[in-house]
């Protein structure tokens, strides 16, 4: 009965159904004893009893139920990591004036309040000071700083917290944390903490697939351990064993299965991938292989993210499976070298082809979406303000054989297949509030992100002085958060400009075409305001900036700000956009065009690098 109920009341909160929550928490009745063995139960009645509260809109009921369950039970980390947000601010005060909580608890949740409240270094020195016997409390201390150095963009240093959190906690599973550590590590380009986070990662999937109870627990995370040091077929082998055993694995078997059938045509490089990881990590001896090109295969194209758009990974593979398969029809020796990480700075002393790299030197072809669903970009630089493209003027856009009516089609088309579809590369959700008469749209990114390095200025100045121009044009600043934003800091900033500014989490749709002008540091949003003829500021590179308005210092956006004017005359504007959408990247959507233009691509690329 016990485990029924656990089962139902977990599976209510998840789903928000606050209403089955309560019916549970009266089957099971408030407060129960943990002599009975409940702990569980009572944190799950809790759960029921503070969700209902909050959505009746009375925060001192869920407050009064939280400090009574504390007084009789304690409180367990995991109840009290929901009072890290900033909607659950003053929640959270009054639980740190309670008394009622540990010291490490205490600590930790002031770490919380510091970095919320914009105090980064605060939050880092409370951290320092953070001593736990309880593994959940010293696994958040270090995920809050795993988290502040990332919004720094301080990639060694999140290696670092993260390598040394792996090495003192040798009996845990820490495959998610030891994946996140090793990406980090190669953006910082630190192999020897590469090693120390992959190694774990190859461990703990050996000993979760050794021990039947961590099996039954952990065989998801085991899964992932081997599909993101490319062994697909363990991956897939330990989710059967998972079904076997009547866990509910049917639909993770599907996934990799599906993903092998996929990859079928470059399995060969895919293995070389695994076994350029065993050498990385010293588990095995470097064979020789002399290729005249590198293909580096990417952890991105093995794993999902919840913010996917759908086929995302497979337009990766896509793009991947093409370019492999022309250095086959080719005839030429390639070396396979692999990555977990996304972003990062590569070379190689051969011609070699990367997802989502950069580099100094021409010999890479870099390949990643762009702000369009299945529009992959290809530069010999990097992507997106990386890029050679970011770098072009009109001279370059010319090409052979496309008349300026041509380009002005192409616009045209373009330009209604995207607004008819109303689709961004990020789900929308239907406008919220009524918009101002005449206002300037910022669009905000998340920070930490790899493109904010090459920022111009920080999101809050760029709002600053946005906002100051507005007031002497008599205009409104309507401004929209990134939908996967959780920033303490820009949380905060918002709320110190809330007089100042409408803040939307609408439709882009239905926000772009009212705007008459668009502001972002180097967001696709941009991109997209672009396709709607709007004028767009850029406060930090981006590749489609040769048709903005560039503000790289202080008083750059009140000085070339006119409102509806765009940089470029339309004719120009068709060019750079025929350019920018057909020579800079590839419609993936038609396969069998994408194909032919990623294969010319190749044999470009090898030709210009012989």
């Amino acid at each position: 009965m016990i485990d029924y109920v656990v089962d139902y009341i977990e599976e209510a909160i998840k789903q928000g159904r606050h209403k089955r929550v309560v019916k549970a928490v009266l089957w099971t009745g408030r407060g129960l004893s943990t002599a009975m063995g409940l702990n569980h139960v009572n944190d799950l009645v809790l759960q029921g009893i503070i969700l209902q509260a909050e959505q009746d809109g009375d925060r001192q009921e869920a407050e009064a139920a939280l400090l009574e369950y504390a007084s009789k039970f304690g409180l367990k980390w995991s109840m009290l990591s929901r009072y890290k947000t900033e909607k659950m601010q003053e929640s959270a005060r009054v639980l740190v004036a309670s008394g009622l909580l540990r010291s490490d608890q205490q600590q930790l949740l002031d770490a919380h309040i510091l970095f919320r409240d914009g105090n980064a270094a605060a939050a880092l020195e409370a951290l320092s000071e953070t001593t736990s016997e309880n593994y959940n409390i010293r696994y958040a201390a270090m995920s809050l700083k795993r988290s502040i150095y990332h919004s720094q963009q301080m990639p060694a240093k999140v290696a670092e917290v993260m390598t040394d959190f792996i090495r003192t906690e040798p009996d845990g599973i820490l495959i998610s944390a030891s994946i996140t550590a090793a990406a980090a590590a190669e953006t910082a380009q630190r192999e020897d903490l590469f090693v120390i986070a992959t190694s774990r990662i190859l461990d703990d999937v050996i000993k979760i697939r050794t021990d039947r109870d961590l099996f039954k627990r952990y065989w998801k995370d085991a899964a992932i351990g081997a599909a993101s040091t490319f062994d697909l077929s363990s991956a897939r082998s330990i989710a059967e064993s998972a079904q076997a055993l009547l866990l509910k694995a049917q639909k993770v078997v599907d996934e990799y299965s599906e993903l092998i059938a996929d990859l079928a045509p470059c399995m060969g490089a895919i293995e070389q991938a695994r076994l350029d990881m065993l050498v990385r990590c010293g588990r095995s001896s470097p064979s020789r292989h002399d290729g005249q090109a590198v293909v580096v295969i990417p952890g991105a194209a093995v794993r999902s993210n919840i913010i996917d758009y759908p086929g995302f990974r497979a337009d990766i593979r896509f793009c991947l499976k093409q370019i492999i398969a022309t250095l086959e029809q080719a005839k030429i020796p390639y070396t396979v070298k692999s990555r977990i990480k996304t972003h990062g700075e590569l070379d190689f002393d051969v011609p070699f082809f990367s997802y989502h790299t950069i580099s100094n030197s021409p010999r890479g072809l870099h390949f990643k979406e762009t702000d369009r669903r299945g529009l992959f970009s290809f530069d010999t630089s990097g992507y997106a303000g990386w890029s050679s493209f970011s770098s072009t003027g009109p001279a370059d856009w010319v090409e052979e054989g496309i008349s300026q009516s041509d380009a002005d089609s192409f616009f045209e088309r373009d330009r209604i297949a995207f607004l008819t579809s109303r689709l961004s590369k990020y789900e929308q959700v239907d406008s919220d509030s009524e918009l101002p008469d005449a206002f300037i749209f910022v669009a905000l990114q998340i920070l930490g992100d790899a493109v904010q390095s090459l920022a111009y200025s920080t999101p809050f100045k760029m709002l600053e002085e946005v906002i100051t121009v507005a007031k002497r044009r008599n205009l409104a600043v309507v401004v929209k958060r990134h939908p996967s934003c959780k920033s303490p800091e820009i949380a905060m900033f918002l709320q110190q400009v809330a007089n100042d500014i409408v803040l939307v989490t609408g439709n882009i749709h239905d926000v772009i075409p009212k705007a008459v002008a668009v502001c972002v540091i180097n967001s696709g949003v941009g991109a997209e305001a672009l396709t709607y003829e709007k004028p767009v500021y850029v406060f930090g590179r981006a590749d489609y900036m040769p048709a903005c308005f560039v503000c790289k210092h202080a008083g750059d956006f009140a000085a070339q700000f006119e409102a509806g004017k765009g940089r470029l005359s339309p004719k120009e504007f068709r060019l750079f956009w025929y350019a920018y959408r057909r020579k800079f990247a590839c419609d993936v959507t038609d396969k069998g065009k994408a194909a032919r233009w990623i294969s010319d691509r190749v044999y470009k690329h090898l030709s210009d690098n012989q």
